[in-house]
């Protein structure tokens, strides 16, 4: 019996392939609101990519971006918006301080990136 294979899907896993790579563009278009920024540092702290830097008081994110919005969600004024990724905007903390998933508790639909995209990152 030939497995039936869903043309729709394989697209679209095809196509969001470049959410990597494109990630590094994308986050340099975080834009800041200077009204309300207090300039605390608290998006550089948590950031896990120590992406973001300071000038003149105000962030400045770099090309190393992740898309893990930890800068955006831990922001105490809301000041941090995400360009294309705003839809992803949520108010609230976001912590990074729990334990990753084993590669066992991975669901088979995102196993294979998954273990592609953090495998490699821990090797660099």
């Amino acid at each position: 019996m030939i497995p039936r294979v869903d043309v729709l899907k394989r697209f679209a896993a095809f196509a969001l392939r470049i959410e990597h790579p494109a990630m590094p563009v994308v986050g340099r278009t975080f834009r800041v609101n200077k009204n309300i920024c207090i300039g605390c540092g608290k998006c550089a702290k948590v950031c896990p990519q120590h992406n973001i830097a300071f000038k003149d008081g105000i962030p400045k994110f770099g090309g190393s971006c992740a898309a893990c919005m930890a800068c955006v969600f831990d922001c105490p004024t809301d000041a941090i918006r995400p360009s294309l990724l705003n839809g992803w905007r949520v108010n609230g903390s976001y912590g990074f301080d729990g334990a990753p998933a084993a590669d066992e508790e991975i669901c088979s639909y995102c196993k294979k990136a998954y273990l592609r995209y953090f495998h490699e990152k821990e090797n660099l």
